[in-house]
């Protein structure tokens, strides 16, 4: 009886010591602690974090809207539910939303509209820091708030698929911690003293099926999840020290044609103060496009001929809508007929085109950073009619008619050699601090790059000026003069050299009309 006594005591006393330490001492070595935070939907656990060294507050997770599944799929997103008992735990990132990876395999859940907050490690309630509020790229047709390194290099490899740069791929994949997020905070918040908030957004047809029997939102859910996640960003961000009175929205690629989309917005306006917009231009569709591209999703989900045709896909399988996008997606886009997956004017979520909005008080007039990389795709004739001459006459246009200072930049940094070409999103992990997770470690000359970029990037949030005290001076635009900054280890002003892709554009022009006059209007 004694030795059973002295066996379950034993017992106790090791799960107790298990479960201290455990909890206590065994908890991962890059947490420092938990700390709360209140929200309208309930009160929010992070965590102090650290990574490379820098120290801040971390919540991942947070929803922002109610899961757009059952009865919300194909909705304007709905305010978040309260949470249970009142609070939530935010140690990890919420789900992607559904999409193909690698082209095959769906992955994802429905109920991913999450987002994630880094801020400085002694924010507190009441104080003032910028926020900066990011849209990450993928086409709206991928990617996620939290894409890993690995997903940035295949997406990368992807674009230079012709310029036989496997070795170099091969190499970081060697070196580089694959699966870190590439759009992690810890950087710009402990060393620029700005909040980062990073959102999952409704991809591809989820985000962009348009029909009549839809209702309002038809084509343009992306779009108004975007806006859900500022209406969030307004209300809680001071709980975080945030400023909501001075919000930055930048992205990449299809992100930055979502940040032009939020200018275009009237539901956005006064969500945010200033705009970032990398690689990618302003780009819109009429309804009429949007729902005849949508038409071949909803004839193979079976509900063309359904009484309520809406009700029909809300309660259809995913599958119609995510499995079928690789084939359709990739069959237009690769014969530049069509690019779906952006702003569908409606007369409501969007009354007018970018050119046409931005004449008037309807558009978000914002002083704007816009600018491209050197190379962004493997064939200088695709540079050129994806990126450079969409990107020229945006900025023709916002020349003449933006209210607010713009400043335009062009990425020249070769990524560990001279022979690197300098690719589409090959400016991110600058801007996100993430050069020792892709390089493998502290390379100086990465590090003096990822310093100018971050310093212009985040100098800019505060006041809308990239320019600081210590930094090269970056001229803003004007289309006397077309001046602009080569971003670099020691940035360079210029004005002379873009002019080799102006001359293309006017060769550009005939073949962009048409290919894509009729499905897309680009300025």
């Amino acid at each position: 009886m004694k030795s059973l006594l002295r066996t379950a005591i034993a017992a106790a006393c090791f799960i107790f010591l298990f479960s201290f330490i455990s909890g206590c001492w065994l908890q991962p070595e890059n947490v420092l602690g938990t700390l709360e935070r209140e929200t309208p939907q309930g009160t929010i656990i992070g965590q102090l974090h650290t990574h490379n060294g820098y120290e801040c507050q971390r919540y991942l997770g947070i929803p922002y809207a109610k899961a757009p599944v059952g009865d919300l799929r194909f909705k304007p997103p709905q305010d978040p539910a309260p949470f249970k008992n009142g609070k939530r735990e935010a140690f990890d990132y919420g789900p992607m939303c559904p999409q193909l990876v690698y082209g095959v395999l769906l992955s994802g859940d429905e109920d991913c509209l999450f987002l994630n907050v880094w801020a400085p490690r002694d924010a507190k309630p009441g104080d003032r820091y910028p926020v900066m509020f990011f849209m990450h790229g993928g086409g709206n047709n991928l990617g996620s708030g939290n894409q890993a390194l690995s997903d940035f290099l295949g997406m990368a490899e992807e674009a230079v698929a012709l310029d036989g740069l496997n070795y170099f791929f091969d190499r970081l994949k060697k070196i580089t911690t694959l699966d870190e997020p590439i759009y992690q905070g810890n950087y710009l918040a402990a060393r620029h003293n700005v909040i980062l908030v990073t959102i999952n957004y409704r991809l591809g047809q989820l985000g962009h099926l348009a029909h009549p029997d839809l209702g309002e939102g038809s084509g343009n859910f992306t779009f108004l999840d975007m806006v859900k996640a500022l209406q969030w960003v307004n209300r809680s961000i001071a709980n975080f020290g945030g400023d909501r009175d001075n919000v930055t929205i930048f992205g990449e690629s299809s992100g930055a044609w979502d940040v032009c989309a939020l200018m275009n917005m009237p539901a956005a306006k006064g969500l945010f103060h200033k705009a970032i917009m990398e690689s990618q231009a302003c780009l819109s569709r009429t309804i009429e496009q949007a729902e005849d591209y949508a038409s071949p999703y909803i004839r193979a989900s079976g509900c063309s001929d359904a009484a309520d045709v809406g009700a029909c896909l809300r309660k259809a399988d995913i599958n119609y809508f995510v499995t079928a996008m690789s084939y359709l997606y990739g069959l237009y886009w690769r014969s530049f007929g069509f690019i779906p997956h952006i702003p569908a004017v409606d007369g409501t979520v969007f009354p007018k085109h970018f050119a046409e909005a931005i004449t008037t008080d309807q558009f978000n007039h914002v002083p704007l950073i816009i600018g491209n990389n050197q190379n962004e795709l493997a064939v200088a004739i695709a540079s050129d009619i994806g990126f450079n001459c969409p990107l020229d006459a945006n900025l023709a246009i916002f020349a003449r008619h933006l209210r607010a200072p713009m400043y335009q930049y062009r990425f020249v940094h070769h990524p560990l050699n001279d022979m690197i070409p300098v690719i589409h999103m090959f400016e991110l992990p600058y801007v996100f601090g993430a050069t020792r997770d892709l390089f493998g470690g502290t390379l100086k000359r990465e590090i003096a790059v990822e310093n100018v970029v971050s310093s212009y990037w985040t100098s800019f949030a505060r006041t809308g000026d990239p320019n600081s005290g210590d930094q090269i001076y970056w001229p803003p635009y004007d289309r006397a003069s077309q001046r602009y900054l080569k971003l670099k280890a020691t940035p360079e002003e210029d004005a002379g050299d873009i002019i080799y892709y102006q001359n293309n554009c006017v060769l550009c022009d005939p073949l962009l009309n048409a290919v894509m006059g009729e499905q897309i209007v680009f300025w």
